[in-house]
């Protein structure tokens, strides 16, 4: 497997930060945190966690269909981008306000920012962490690979749990601020190194990984010209 270090690294990058975007405590958390934001009754509390729901299924839904037309890589950066404001944002609405006297304004904000986390996640980790991973590796270590970063997203997951319960108690805007921080250099890493993986071979992910790895391009640059290469060999066969 040491030929598919690159793939590796990247693969324990998606199974990390799939639970260090701070998702798994804002769903598991949703009616403490909407409890704090000012959510009193129960059936307040119960019908925005079930808005959750209808925003994850709504965005996953959308993520299915155009996930051939906008690639991975594309749905992967913008959903981890609205991850990143919606958590400065909510981070932001707790530090200010405090968490349990927001004013009107802020309860929205932070009422939003919970919504934009919960959909950036289907957007991008959610549906597409698992896919890429399989698509990384040939067949020969696929199972391998997988059972590896399914290791490590667990151990990722339980670590997470244990920052956000240790971190509220100096306020929920400190872990949030954290998994805000974590996700900015994350989106940096990930369009720095992570490919688009739909309608490649392992060989070809590989190769333009290495290519990309090595000469510090980025992955547009070596796609326009690949494109270019491969127009260039079609033109001199229509010659020939």
């Amino acid at each position: 497997m040491r030929k598919y270090f690159r793939q590796i690294i990247i693969a324990v990058f998606l199974s990390v930060m799939q639970h260090f975007c701070g998702h798994p405590n804002v769903l598991n958390f949703a009616p403490e945190i909407f409890a704090q934001i000012g959510f009193d009754s129960e059936d307040g509390r119960l019908i925005s966690t079930i808005f959750v729901g209808v925003v994850k299924f709504a965005t996953v839904c959308y993520a299915i269909k155009k996930v051939e037309v906008l690639g991975r890589r594309s749905l992967l950066l913008t959903g981890m981008s609205i991850i990143a404001i919606s958590l400065c944002t909510l981070s932001l609405a707790y530090f200010l306000e405090g968490d349990n006297q927001m004013s009107l304004f802020g309860k929205i904000i932070a009422t939003l920012s919970v919504f934009g986390v919960a959909g950036g996640y289907s957007l991008s980790f959610g549906p597409l962490v698992w896919l890429m991973v399989s698509e990384l590796f040939p067949s020969s270590i696929r199972g391998r690979a997988l059972g590896l970063s399914t290791i490590i997203s667990y151990a990722a997951a339980s670590l997470v749990s244990l920052t956000f319960l240790t971190g509220q108690d100096k306020g929920l805007y400190v872990p949030f601020s954290m998994y805000s921080v974590l996700t900015i250099v994350s989106i940096v890493f990930a369009k720095k190194y992570v490919p688009d993986t739909g309608d490649k071979s392992s060989e070809e992910i590989h190769h333009e990984l290495k290519a990309v790895w090595q000469s510090g391009r980025s992955f547009e640059n070596i796609s326009r010209q690949a494109s270019a290469t491969i127009l260039q060999v079609n033109e001199d066969r229509e010659i020939i």
